[in-house]
């Protein structure tokens, strides 16, 4: 699930701790959580081709909440992995509020638990600095064949931290859509045809203004810029150097990236900063935009008429129209829907092995016995079929008959497994859902942008980006959002350049020419 400003929407704050180097040792693996599940199978040796594996007890450590009916699941699983590898499955979930600080605290301690989510928005850089997690790519060539075989070699390549492979990246699609969400019903209602343009989502806005009268036309998040979601970069990777709210955006295309320059210089943000003001003078924006908490929960309440959105999210028809009878959802995507997405294959979740690990070697088995086999994938993410899932073939899945949704196994796919090649497609999607996702999946549907494979490094800039995080969102956040008009910039860049943003400019330049220069 991946890019720019759609990353999970989770603020967690870092404890900062002292880590242990990499190595192994003979001490006992004990993830603590208040929800942990573990089905056992027999410790008896098993053969696996000309290798006899001697029984191993799996950890995986997860954010989130445990899934409903996990132990059933993961005692079908055991069996297979017991005839496979001989290894016993366990996966213990933490609150998202509590890992973390949990993860960083098991590694100072030498836990030997041998799975981790990690993040790069969550502390992924800094665990790799203080050597938590293995370089993969020598136990990989020796036991990932299939599951470097599952994974499209972009997605792979783009996703190394400093050269290394020290996690597998997660996705259900290669890259993100960035767009809007409209209701369909209501451009229906007004005789519009589907909306393509920039020009017709304006008349759509009106439209809006002119006859619902309780409703708002658009609104979004206060702390994000509608413009990183399908507005001023379509076409373009943008990247986001210095972060939401000290950013320096660098456009890139699949041939050359862009001259960077200050994010009051750049002449897309500044056609979208004239864009967005008109339409909040014109009533088209919710005026308290700044405020808005949860634009979804708007959108399907019916209060609100647009957001921006990012098609990775799937549809939300079905409970839209659980609550308005006949609402419709649509997805607008200003790049052109049959046309080639440029991106930068990057992934926003990856799952890696622990460098105490007592057995790294079998941690990697398991990984790529997941990719084996389509079954293999499927009873870890979807359940017991015919159980939980049934199979309605050309890679789509249904509920069986008479099965609660909310009861259900429904396993985060993105905290363990995610692969383009593996995952399925709900059979009750719509066929936006079906086009965008078999789209996202296939590599010769994306261009491989310019910057394919930077990772900003930030740690020489971080005094600079603490003191422009604290006036962005009162200084050039208001701008971004159309509350404050453009004759007020000058003014918010010289307090911009007093806090050192100049200083993240030529950092970001500095960085991007070194890359490109090691590309040559």
């Amino acid at each position: 699930m991946n890019k720019k400003l759609i990353c999970l929407a989770v603020s967690i704050g870092m404890l900062a701790s002292v880590f242990t180097a990499c190595g192994s040792n003979s001490g006992t693996s004990t993830p603590t959580s208040s929800a942990t599940s573990t089905a056992t199978v027999g410790s008896e040796e098993t053969t696996s081709g000309s290798n006899t594996l001697t029984p191993y007890s799996l950890s995986a450590l997860l954010p989130g909440d445990t899934p409903l009916q996990l132990d059933k699941v993961l005692a079908e699983a055991n069996k297979k992995l017991k005839d496979s590898l001989n290894v016993t499955l366990g996966i213990t979930f933490a609150s998202w509020t509590d890992f973390p600080n949990k993860t960083q605290v098991m590694i100072a301690s030498r836990d030997q638990t041998d799975l981790i989510f990690d993040a790069p928005w969550m502390h992924l850089s800094q665990m790799v600095s203080k050597g938590a997690y293995l370089d993969l790519e020598p136990i990989l060539n020796k036991s990932g064949q299939d599951l470097i075989k599952a994974f499209p070699k972009q997605m792979i390549d783009a996703n190394r931290q400093n050269g290394k492979i020290v996690g597998i990246p997660l996705g259900d699609v290669l890259s993100s859509q960035h767009g809007i969400w409209i209701r369909g019903d209501l451009r229906e209602k007004y005789g519009m045809a589907p909306i393509e343009t920039i020009e017709q989502y304006e008349q759509y806005l009106t439209k809006v203004k002119e006859n619902e009268k309780s409703m708002i036309p658009l609104t979004w998040l206060g702390n994000y810029c509608i413009g990183s979601n399908g507005f001023y970069d379509a076409g373009y990777d943008v990247t986001l150097f210095g972060g939401n709210n000290s950013e320096v955006d660098i456009f890139a295309t699949g041939d050359k990236v862009e001259d960077i320059v200050p994010i009051y210089e750049n002449t897309h943000v500044l056609d979208w900063i004239k864009l967005v003001r008109k339409w909040y003078t014109s009533g088209l924006i919710e005026k308290d935009q700044m405020t808005q908490k949860d634009e979804m929960g708007a959108f399907k309440s019916g209060k609100v008429a647009s957001i921006k959105g990012d098609y990775i999210v799937g549809t939300i028809s079905n409970q839209l129209a659980a609550i308005i009878p006949g609402a419709k959802v649509e997805f607008v995507n200003f790049e052109g829907k049959n046309n080639k997405h440029v991106t930068n294959f990057a992934q926003w979740n990856f799952i890696c092995v622990n460098a105490n690990s007592k057995d790294p070697d079998r941690a990697v088995k398991f990984l790529n016995w997941m990719y084996q086999d389509q079954a293999n994938y499927d009873i870890l993410r979807y359940g017991i079929k015919d159980v939980n899932w049934v199979d309605t073939g050309d890679k789509t899945y249904d509920l069986p008959k008479g099965v609660d949704a909310s009861k259900n196994y429904n396993f985060p796919g993105y905290d363990l497994m995610w692969n383009p090649n593996f995952e399925r497609t709900l059979a009750t999607s719509s066929e936006d859902d079906k086009f965008y996702y078999k789209k996202l999946r296939d590599p010769n549907q994306l261009i491989a942008s310019k910057l394919m494979g930077f990772t900003p490094d930030l740690d020489p800039i971080k005094n600079e980006i603490a003191k422009v995080s604290a006036i962005w969102p009162s200084t050039m956040l208001p701008i971004l959002n159309g509350s404050m008009d453009i004759s007020e910039l000058p003014k918010i860049q010289k307090k911009l350049e007093d806090a050192g943003y100049l200083k993240i400019v030529a950092e970001a330049k500095k960085q991007v020419n070194e890359f490109l220069a090691s590309k040559k």
